[in-house]
């Protein structure tokens, strides 16, 4: 039997958050992951985005999160993430690429919004 909370432990000891770091989390849903990755990293400094194109996900995020450190974005996973060059430390994304008709398009834009020697956590 698949344990989602054993599997999201596992993914989320992966990543090497930096000081002051930000994390990007690509079709974030409901937050979940997000929100336990910013339950692991105490820094004040540390900022964490989530992004989805479902407004009742992002709504029950936004509801889930007392954390000033998280924000939820809406918009459509794709091509354009609307992020400036080399804007995030860590780019966590789950579940979603299997979602994109594009990824030649989709992987470099993921590239160009991480910091050189950013984690890929896909």
């Amino acid at each position: 039997m698949y344990d989602v909370d054993l599997h999201r432990d596992w993914l989320l000891s992966l990543v090497d958050f930096p000081p002051g770091g930000a994390i990007l989390d690509v079709g974030c849903g409901k937050g979940s992951d997000l929100l336990a990755l910013a339950a692991r990293v105490q820094d004040p400094e540390a900022s964490f985005v989530g992004v989805d194109a479902s407004a009742d996900h992002l709504a029950a995020a936004q509801a889930s999160s007392k954390d000033e450190r998280v924000e939820f974005l809406q918009a459509k996973v794709g091509p354009s993430l609307g992020f400036g060059d080399e804007t995030f430390d860590v780019l966590l994304t789950q579940n979603v690429l299997e979602c994109i008709p594009d990824l030649d398009a989709f992987i470099p834009e993921l590239a160009r919004v991480l910091r050189p020697g950013a984690q890929d956590q896909l």
